[in-house]
């Protein structure tokens, strides 16, 4: 009954070693809503750019870009992203460093299905129903990304769906011209005024909200008071 509630959760597992990431692809997959993996925290890191994540399991000794680094990254973009680190191998300057990062459970290897298990429903017990007004007829759920005109659900272009939500997840903060073109535009190199363009369209498909340009650095979306 309980793994009834994974079912519209959104899963990442960061892994580099192939027997654990199967284990837990095996005990996880056919409860989530989706399911995504990656051996290294780079690729871990351009996952959760490209797709909606709830949640990223992520070992911290990995090749390339290790988790900790990994949460590094991801936090300077969505900093209430929830985590669940693991590891087989590990030190209290290590342990502290991924609570610190925003790790909301922390498991040792050689893990069991039901310990991961256990660390979902923890970090699905915390996770709310926040939401936030942008204007007087406009609100958006931050823990289930939906956004509403006038109590009514709309959808946005996968252009202007990056973009609301890097601002939402950084609300009343600079969102600079790199954080867009990392999250939004997959890293590539974008003019400005292609930038500038794109948050028109979404200004005026959610006419109301209050994006303001930060000149030189980036813009901010302003909360609704």
């Amino acid at each position: 009954m309980r793994m009834q509630s994974l079912n519209n959760i959104n899963i990442l597992v960061v892994e580099d070693d192939e027997i654990t990431r199967a284990a837990l692809k095996l005990g996880l997959k056919r409860s989530c809503n989706v399911y995504h993996e990656a051996s290294n925290g780079l690729e871990g890191l351009e996952k959760f750019k490209k797709y909606k994540i709830d949640i990223i399991i992520t070992d911290i000794h990995m090749p390339g870009l290790n988790g900790l680094d990994m949460i590094d990254e991801i936090k300077k973009l969505k900093p209430t992203q929830n985590f669940i680190v693991m590891t087989s191998y590990d030190t209290d300057e290590n342990f502290f460093r991924s609570i610190k990062q925003g790790a909301t459970q922390f498991i040792r290897k050689p893990i069991s299905i039901e310990d991961v298990q256990n660390a979902i429903f923890i970090v699905l017990s915390k996770i709310g129903d926040k939401t936030i007004r942008l204007s007087e007829n406009i609100s958006v759920n931050l823990d289930r990304e939906n956004i509403f005109v006038d109590d009514r659900q709309v959808f946005l272009t996968n252009l202007e769906n990056k973009l609301l939500w890097l601002f939402c997840y950084n609300i009343d903060r600079v969102v600079t011209y790199e954080m867009i073109e990392e999250y939004a535009y997959s890293s590539s190199e974008v003019r400005k005024s292609s930038i500038h363009t794109a948050i028109l369209r979404l200004k005026k498909h959610l006419d109301g909200i209050n994006i303001e340009n930060i000149s030189g650095k980036g813009y901010s979306l302003r909360s609704y008071e």
